[in-house]
């Protein structure tokens, strides 16, 4: 088996990132490594976008299990966020378990949702 080339480049916007960064600089996003190939994923990915390695059972610093507290809340980081995520999951999330991840209420969510419609950044099918 070929061993993939690494990447250090967020899946996300494209911009560089530190192996040992836990966010990317250009886009805010929560990334890790995978312990397979050493790449720069997206930490709510289950698999690796350059080796296809199994994400989940990885240890990442900042786990996906663990509750993401938004003190101050930045409703333009949320978005992107929430963004990330229906990305991830191939346009489908679903709203409790993505508040609980988040640690948001799910009306919050739904709002964010809303505002990404509205700015047509996502549709409702």
């Amino acid at each position: 088996m070929r061993r993939a080339r690494p990447s250090s480049v967020c899946p996300q916007c494209g911009t560089h990132v530190a192996k040992d960064s836990s966010f990317c600089q250009q886009c805010g996003i929560e990334v890790g490594v995978c312990q397979e190939c050493r790449s720069i994923n997206l930490v709510l990915a289950d698999y690796c976008h350059v080796c296809g390695e199994s994400l989940t059972s990885q240890d990442y610093p900042n786990e996906i299990t663990k509750i993401i507290t938004l003190e101050n809340q930045d409703l333009e980081a949320l978005d992107q966020t929430v963004l990330a995520i229906i990305r991830l999951r191939g346009g489908v999330i679903s709203l409790s378990e993505t508040s609980v991840a988040l640690g948001i209420p799910t009306d919050e969510l739904t709002e964010s949702i809303d505002r990404l419609e509205q700015s047509h950044q996502i549709e409702n099918v």
